[in-house]
């Protein structure tokens, strides 16, 4: 089920964080609080920007400090990071300052209230950005949590999903684990179905059946790092745009051409990674509908908070079913094949075909 609000949602909190933990005297971040360091900074900007892998390379440092806000040294942390980097820290600033402005001026400004309460008319230069961002982020991290806390570990030996699990999806419980898991089960499919099908154009790979691709795919580590970067960065350029379809009607998963890609009525494909990371990026799509949605009400006229807003989702099933229809229809809309031609799809075929990278998943 959706989750309800939680008090003070989006206010900064002090430095205390679930998803770090101390082991031997150094503290470690597990793999979803990193996940969602990297993933933050996107929240105000386009990840493409230096600024924002600064500001996750800063908050990355701050998280691993483990100090309370209130004493940290942030010019002492900026140094830190720059020196780190190889840079000037004034330089860094100046990044930061770039990527932050440019957001604001593309439509990020109302991120910059929702989750850091800063409600002034021009952006914040880059030490009070970061400052916001660094002790803003327990609450993201914690909300981020409780969206995909129940998202089952799927076994290692597991590779395919239920193709009509994902077609009779339930809108009303599609944050229950297994629902959840469809869609990332779906999201590995479509990338490396993407790819498949840009190899088939290919003279070299004309001959190649779906089943020896899927075999590459999980005997060569290079390959399926290179997809989890291709999910991202789609998921990230979609993100940027904010292109949601509230009235988008019917949705349409699979075309004729999947049929090769299925196992009587089982998707057929490689893991690329843990459950909980693909579940973090589907969370920020659905995370990234509502706020829209919220926008949306906003302008029509509606004087609410957010926390009101998320009350409001939580027992009206017509504004819930309107955030998954618009959810799905981005999902299917998700368009991997721009990111492998950039990416390089002629260095990755010379990839698939070295046997030093031969690493079993």
């Amino acid at each position: 089920m959706l989750q309800s609000k939680k008090e003070d949602a989006f206010q900064p909190v002090h430095n205390n964080f679930s998803g770090a933990f101390f082991w031997g005297g150094i503290i470690t971040i597990t793999i979803k609080c990193y996940i969602f360091i990297i993933l933050y900074p996107w929240q105000f900007g386009k990840s493409g920007f230096k600024g924002a892998s600064y500001l996750s390379k800063i908050l990355r440092r701050y998280v691993e400090d483990g100090l309370p806000a209130e004493v940290v040294d942030y010019r002492r942390l900026i140094s830190t990071v720059a020196e780190d980097q190889g840079i000037r820290p004034d330089s860094m600033k100046k990044s930061i300052r770039r990527f932050v402005t440019d957001g604001w001026s593309k439509g990020f400004s109302d991120a910059w209230a929702m989750y850091t309460g800063w409600n002034q008319h021009t952006p914040p230069d880059a030490a009070a950005a970061i400052k916001l961002i660094c002790e803003s982020f327990p609450t993201f991290n914690e909300e981020m949590r409780s969206r995909i806390q129940k998202a089952k570990n799927m076994e290692e030996s597991v590779h395919k999903s239920s193709a009509e699990e994902i077609m009779a999806s339930n809108r009303l419980v599609v944050l229950d684990a297994d629902r959840m898991d469809s869609y990332v089960y779906y999201l590995t499919y479509r990338v490396q179905r993407d790819l498949y099908e840009l190899c088939k154009e290919n003279d070299s790979f004309s001959d190649l059946s779906w089943d020896e691709f899927v075999l590459i795919m999980r005997q060569y580590k290079p390959a399926r790092d290179i997809s989890v970067g291709v999910i991202r960065k789609t998921v990230s350029n979609f993100l940027e745009r904010g292109s949601f379809n509230f009235q988008a009607n019917s949705v349409e998963f699979f075309h004729d051409s999947d049929e090769a890609g299925k196992e009587e009525d089982w998707l057929h494909f490689a893991q690329l990674f843990p459950t909980d990371i693909g579940c973090a990026l589907i969370s920020l799509l659905i995370f990234r509908a509502e706020f829209l949605q919220y926008r949306r009400q906003l302008c029509s006229g509606r004087d609410f908070s957010w926390e009101t807003y998320l009350e409001e989702l939580t027992q009206d099933p017509a504004m819930w079913n309107e955030i998954i229809t618009a959810f799905r229809d981005a999902v299917v809309r998700l368009d991997f094949k721009p990111v492998w031609q950039l990416e390089g799809l002629k260095e990755l075929a010379g990839l698939l075909e070295e046997p030093e990278h031969y690493e079993p998943e």
